[in-house]
């Protein structure tokens, strides 16, 4: 435990994180409250790394402790192995690569799970105006975001040339039996936008398995939270300044529900001054060119969450607020101004507010 933090207080702080300060956090809390036998797995995964830390059930007997973390870490691991297996665009035998491999205008079966997600971004997608787009693949590339690829300013004959490669309306999916099909060719999907909240909401159904009602849930900095944290009360989450220094810019006590940030103060390039972000609008091919630096949504589920921080950050300040209140989402919105950084927030998420009317 370092000197002069109390880990009750323990505030786990979303986006903004290298694997090296995560890890640094993850070794504390270990073992940070031992009357409450609380425990803390992590790893890599996704490109980036997962945590979970839990409260161990009342059925844990003090020697069996260590057999059961050990059994419950086996089935974390494979959960996530599966996760990776059916929608990894890194692995070329996972569902979703193959998907994107298959040419025929034909269904192609999949996992309940990955039609399952592949609707819940198709359903985004519609709700957004089109902001949210998992076909976008060759647009990234085009402008460098991709792996390895060079950043660049493209030309607008490339932009229309890739664009005509994408599309939601020419994705559809099927739930019984599960399946896609594609109505261009060329058309691919990725889920990376959903796949961390998918993985944070499986890991969690692991742990519920397990009968542990008492955990956080991380990955990559999207998280989900049930029951109380060491020393009791709701989990408290930071959320970030959105800026390569850090710091924090809320704290929002979460309990039985998860949360994401989608932010693009991390990926970007500049051109004559010009910030070109990683975020970008499907509709157009570019980079979105509005202030709006960091969006954080609480929902019942993490890929729910994952998937409307994107969508609403790419929709800018005017339109994400709006629909923000008409469907009454819980909502976190950060914009960059000339003298810093303006915050707005709807009611439902002031509400969560750990210590509501001061900045921590």
């Amino acid at each position: 435990m370092i000197s002069g933090i109390d880990p009750r207080r323990f505030c786990l702080v979303l986006k903004g994180l290298t694997a090296l300060s995560l890890a640094f956090i993850l070794h504390w809390t270990i073992g940070c409250n031992g009357s409450d036998s609380f425990h803390v797995l992590s790893g890599t995964t996704m490109g980036t790394t997962w945590m979970v830390k839990f409260k161990a059930p009342g059925g844990w007997g003090r020697h069996s402790s260590a057999d059961r973390q050990r059994d419950l870490s086996t089935a974390i691991g494979r959960e996530l192995e599966a996760v990776n297996n059916r929608m990894s665009v890194f692995r070329e035998h996972s569902e979703i690569s193959r998907f994107n491999r298959f040419l025929p205008q034909e269904w192609f079966a999949v996992s309940r799970a990955t039609a399952s997600l592949v609707k819940l971004a198709l359903d985004v997608s519609r709700g957004s105006g089109g902001a949210f787009d998992v076909t976008v693949g060759p647009v990234i590339r085009l402008w460098g975001f991709g792996p390895g690829g060079q950043r660049h300013i493209p030309a607008a004959d490339q932009i229309r040339a890739a664009l005509a490669k994408t599309g939601s309306r020419f994705l559809k999916v099927r739930l019984d039996p599960p399946a896609l099909r594609k109505e261009i060719p060329e058309l691919e999907c990725n889920l990376s936008a959903l796949a961390k909240g998918h993985g944070v909401d499986r890991l969690a159904h692991v742990l519920e398995e397990n009968g542990v009602v008492d955990y956080l849930v991380e990955i990559g900095g999207e998280v989900r939270a049930r029951g109380e944290r060491p020393g009791g009360g709701a989990w408290r989450i930071g959320v970030a300044v959105p800026s390569s220094t850090g710091g924090v810019q809320r704290v929002v006590a979460l309990r039985g529900r998860a949360m994401a940030t989608s932010g693009d103060y991390q990926n970007f390039f500049e051109v004559d001054g010009i910030r070109f972000s990683h975020t970008m609008d499907p509709r157009t091919g570019r980079p979105v060119v509005h202030d709006l630096a960091s969006v954080t949504v609480v929902a019942d589920t993490c890929m729910q969450a994952d998937a409307w921080a994107t969508a609403l950050l790419v929709m800018g300040p005017e339109k994400a607020t709006k629909l923000a209140n008409q469907r009454a989402f819980c909502v976190f919105f950060i914009e960059r101004t000339d003298s810093g950084y303006r915050e707005f927030m709807t009611p439902s998420f002031q509400a969560l507010l750990a210590e509501p009317g001061r900045r921590p």
